[in-house]
């Protein structure tokens, strides 16, 4: 593995509203280490209403603008995450107040790396609208909500990923479930599930094309 790879392994930091003091730890280590990327941050309201004026949404929209702030001055990445409870409420997080946020404290050259993707082929657009570095990660669950894309979608903007431990593919979990099994957690060995699984949304794209794309797609966002 080159210093690229090596450094991938190394990039996501998840900060929280409780751990602010993470802020100072991360710039601490850029200055003595490489760093590629920040994230995931962003917002999570899977289990609740997404209500722009809540104590929640203003305390994550808060530490999600240190976050922005801090991959602006150390010149990294975006890792988002962005979730909310269905579709609808979803493209809200991505059209309007991520994306705005984003807006307001970044320039138009800012990296973007859309975690486990799961917005509309509208919410893309408009990423890349504003931040033309976006680029989608897609999952196990790529064929859920993202078929549009996927029908219409241009090789150089994804990033395979597992999402580890979360996400076992599906073919793993049927695989111990017919055999009485707990299925394992996710890890970076079944990325190849993954790979062929986007490319049954790619007719006539060898997977070894898919593959190498989905590695010039990662050294071109965290090089």
């Amino acid at each position: 593995h080159n210093e690229v790879e090596k450094s991938l392994l190394l990039v996501f930091f998840l900060i929280s509203d409780q751990h602010l003091a993470n802020l100072l730890v991360i710039k601490k280590t850029a200055a003595k280490s490489r760093i590629a990327g920040i994230g995931e941050c962003g917002f999570d309201f899977k289990s609740n209403l997404l209500d722009l004026n809540s104590v929640a949404f203003q305390r994550q929209g808060a530490v999600f603008m240190q976050q922005v702030e801090l991959a602006k001055q150390l010149q990294l990445p975006l890792v988002l995450h962005l979730r909310a409870r269905n579709h609808e409420e979803t493209s809200l997080l991505h059209t309007t107040t991520a994306n705005l946020l984003v807006q307001a404290g970044c320039s138009k050259a800012q990296k973007v790396h859309l975690h486990c993707f799961t917005g509309l082929p509208s919410d893309l657009a408009n990423w890349r609208k504003h931040f033309p570095s976006t680029y989608i990660g897609l999952s196990d669950k790529m064929g859920e909500s993202r078929t549009a894309i996927l029908q219409n979608w241009d090789i150089s903007l994804f990033l395979l990923e597992t999402d580890s431990p979360y996400l076992t593919p599906e073919v793993v979990r049927r695989y111990a479930q017919d055999r009485k099994l707990e299925a394992p957690p996710n890890s970076p060995f079944f990325l190849d599930f993954n790979l062929r699984k986007l490319a049954a949304f790619a007719p006539g794209v060898p997977e070894r094309i898919l593959a190498r794309a989905q590695q010039a797609n990662f050294r071109a966002l965290y090089q």
